[in-house]
């Protein structure tokens, strides 16, 4: 699913909206005590940078219209297809968030299948 730019905070985080019937949470709430997959990291536009870096640090969500954080047991996983060196070094993605997720690092297994013999 392709999040606009200006919703992918929204999205990922907040922030319990009330939409007709139902309260909306953001994934992040819906994961609580699990594990949220974010694909395309590379992708997240400053602003929803700049948020995972206060999640991943803090642990908390703010969501709007509350006035305490609420703490969250979320394990995150994250992936992307870019360069997120070249991304860094361009201003395009914040060191300090590839630093807080870059714990260990799985590489893709392109070319190293080939001297497996099929079952």
């Amino acid at each position: 699913m392709v999040i606009l730019p200006k919703f992918q905070v929204d999205v990922i985080f907040n922030m319990l909206k009330r939409i007709g019937f139902f309260l909306w949470h953001g994934a992040c709430n819906a994961a609580e005590t699990g594990t949220i997959f974010l694909d395309e990291l590379g992708d997240l536009c400053p602003d929803a940078q700049a948020a995972m870096v206060r999640f991943l640090q803090d642990g908390e969500v703010r969501p709007i219209g509350f006035l305490q954080a609420i703490n969250l047991d979320v394990r995150v996983i994250a992936a992307t297809n870019k360069n997120l060196d070249k991304a860094m070094g361009e201003g395009r993605f914040r060191e300090d968030l590839y630093d807080r997720l870059n714990e260990f690092s799985l590489f893709c297994l392109v070319g190293i299948y080939k001297g497996i013999a099929p079952l």
